[in-house]
């Protein structure tokens, strides 16, 4: 399936953060457009956003927490919930949660795209702490 056809399934759309090309935001389709999806998901914080008080994911009330087995499959948990109730044009299929060291947790999310049954894997960085 080349990119036209993708194009014409997952739609096109506006990513954030909010980049202007020559003064407009540029559209983006296939992979980009899901992943900008799935990152504002897990990064938005949930109850915070106007109007629609459920959506986001509940990863920053995990900050404070310590970095054991116990906050990987609470993780886990909350990644499934929120993708699944707030993505419906993608099917996760595995979640993994990588501990590098005691500070961060990197997020690898395999995901198929239901239209297209095209799968897709990437990595979202969570932070328990801020880092310059």
């Amino acid at each position: 399936m080349d990119n036209k056809q993708v194009q014409n399934f997952i739609g096109q759309g506006i990513t954030l953060p909010l980049k202007l090309v020559n003064g407009k935001p540029p559209l983006e389709s296939g992979f980009e457009l899901i992943r900008s999806s799935i990152i504002t998901i897990l990064a938005w914080n949930y109850g915070n956003r106007f109007f629609l008080g459920e959506f986001g994911s509940k990863l920053s009330l995990l900050l404070e927490e310590p970095n054991d087995d116990i906050l990987q499959e609470t993780i886990k948990v909350f990644v499934i919930d929120a993708i699944s109730q707030w993505d419906t044009r993608i099917e996760l299929i595995d979640t993994q949660v990588e501990r590098p060291n005691d500070y961060s947790i990197n997020l690898t999310v395999k995901y198929q795209i239901l239209s297209t049954k095209r799968e897709d894997t990437f990595t979202f960085p969570f932070y328990r702490k801020i880092t310059y």
